[in-house]
């Protein structure tokens, strides 16, 4: 098997590549990036003889100009990829790709055992490929509204990350979807009304793992709306800049099950009313809010730990990894008090940047 080889056209002798290419074995973790650069602009010998390997293809990499995918031996894999299952591709924007149509490029559709699928720099649907095999999705940048689209026509798929633009989605029938276990949504910003146009029209049965990191925006009722919906969901992220108490609370207060929860808002400010409800207890003397929490991970910019001490000892014979991320060092006696409650059980990790 050829592995990890990185091949920069326009910049590297191509001999020993195309030698290497040649070997009669599968390869995986081929990298084909091409700037189009002179004299190379539009063709390179080493892209026809990896076009001539394509029935050996397992695991490709490529990032080109959009031109060269317009124009290079590409397209001449169209059906003879029959052993590729993952696939990163990439376009080095040349001011011509916002005017391309849809399924521009349908050099990848016939791939029988493609399940991993990333697009990055352009929107996804210049491709034209087979999303119902997909299980995989490591990355794609497109906006809400192909967000709820690529969900509709990935039947199987388990895990997506989403690299999402702002704009409200339009209406779209419901997707419900049974097979999705992980989702990553990142956005620069993202308000309530593109959260709303998402979570309104998505039902994600068997979620385990969600994560949410956004520059700017807040989340809405409507995402406790989704989030209660959801009996699996194991594992919660939220990472904002102006993510209120009150939403975050409304959150928790839908997820009965979560045994993680990680908290990072980079505001100048402390969190000391989500931790108190966490160390709240009802009449029965369980937990209020999140029962079975286990792991907490949580990053400040306020150096005051004492909510945060309070909330673990409450919390110390249930919980079982605790890590804080603090924006300089804590008060001595805070954080000696902190990590005496550590035990075999009980794990507690303090964090700070390092200062030259």
């Amino acid at each position: 098997m050829v592995s990890n080889q990185t091949f920069h056209l326009a910049r590297e002798r191509s001999f020993d590549i195309i030698i290497t290419l040649r070997l009669d074995c599968p390869l995986w973790g081929i990298s084909l990036s091409w700037d189009g650069e002179a004299p190379y602009t539009t063709y390179h010998p080493t892209v026809d003889i990896l076009v001539e390997s394509s029935d050996r293809w397992e695991n490709i990499s490529i990032f080109l100009p959009a031109r060269i995918y317009n124009r290079s031996p590409l397209k001449s894999v169209r059906g003879n990829i029959p052993h590729l299952t993952h696939l990163s591709v990439g376009v080095l924007s040349d001011g011509s790709v916002a005017d391309l149509p849809v399924h521009t490029w349908d050099m990848f559709e016939i791939a029988p055992k493609l399940v991993s699928f990333q697009c990055l720099n352009c929107c996804p649907t210049l491709f034209l490929v087979p999303w119902s095999q997909f299980t995989s999705i490591p990355s794609l940048s497109l906006g809400m509204d192909e967000s709820i689209e690529i969900l509709r026509n990935s039947p199987v798929l388990e895990e997506v990350t989403l690299l999402c633009g702002d704009g409200t989605p339009v209406f779209h029938p419901p997707v419900r979807h049974d097979h999705l276990k992980r989702l990553t949504i990142r956005s620069c910003v993202l308000d309530e009304s593109d959260f709303d146009g998402f979570f309104k029209q998505v039902a994600l049965d068997s979620l385990e793992t969600l994560e949410i990191q956004v520059e700017y925006g807040s989340i809405s009722s409507t995402f406790a709306l989704f989030l209660s919906n959801i009996s699996t969901l194991c594992h919660l992220s939220l990472d904002g800049y102006t993510f209120e108490d009150s939403h975050m609370i409304e959150a928790l207060e839908n997820t009965p099950f979560l045994s993680s929860f990680t908290v990072r808002r980079r505001l100048l400010r402390n969190y000391d009313e989500i931790f108190t409800r966490l160390g709240t207890k009802h009449r029965e003397g369980g937990f209020d809010l999140v029962p079975k929490l286990e792991t907490l991970n949580v990053t400040t910019f306020n150096w005051d730990l004492r909510s945060f001490i309070r909330l673990v000892e409450l919390r110390a014979a249930t919980l079982r990894d605790v890590r804080i991320n603090v924006d300089q060092p804590p008060d001595a006696r805070l954080y000696a008090q902190l990590k005496s409650m550590e035990s075999e059980t009980l794990s507690i990790t303090v964090t700070t940047p390092i200062r030259e």
